[in-house]
């Protein structure tokens, strides 16, 4: 069957969306940067429809390492 919300929630994230990315590096960018970033092809992305996602392994490599200071 499907999934609940709390089920859904407690899975591994695969995508991160760009509001979620700022959130997880504690607005340590804007979304305006994310989304210029994003432009110049320094983030990788998948397009879903009109949705632009993050990969987690990019999200959890790039926290991980001392990139986001450079920013």
């Amino acid at each position: 069957g499907d999934l609940t919300m709390k089920e859904k929630e407690s899975l591994p994230k695969t995508f991160y969306t760009v509001d979620q990315f700022v959130a997880r590096i504690d607005g340590g960018v804007t979304k305006n940067a994310v989304y210029n970033l994003i432009r110049q092809g320094k983030i990788p992305v998948q397009q879903l429809g009109n949705r632009i996602l993050i990969p987690a392994t990019w999200v959890n490599d790039f926290c991980n390492s001392c990139m986001y200071k450079a920013l």
